[in-house]
């Protein structure tokens, strides 16, 4: 999502000052935020993201046979 005017990155208490920072918030689907992620590489960052839902037993159909 963008942010320009960091309203939203104010709400959830990302540092906005001088620099936008890169947070991922994980929500579950009772829209709980179950896990942040800051300082991750963008390499495999996908990757990584789907194995932290595995982790948390939160991905219900998906074609990874892993």
């Amino acid at each position: 999502m963008s942010d320009s005017d960091a309203t939203v990155s104010k709400l959830y208490g990302v540092d906005t000052y001088f620099f936008p920072k890169r947070v991922t918030f994980l929500i579950n689907e009772d829209g709980v935020v179950f896990d942040i992620i800051k300082n991750m590489s963008l390499d495999d960052y996908a990757n990584r993201i789907i194995q932290v839902f595995k982790n948390n037993n939160l991905i219900i159909n998906s074609n990874d046979q892993n």
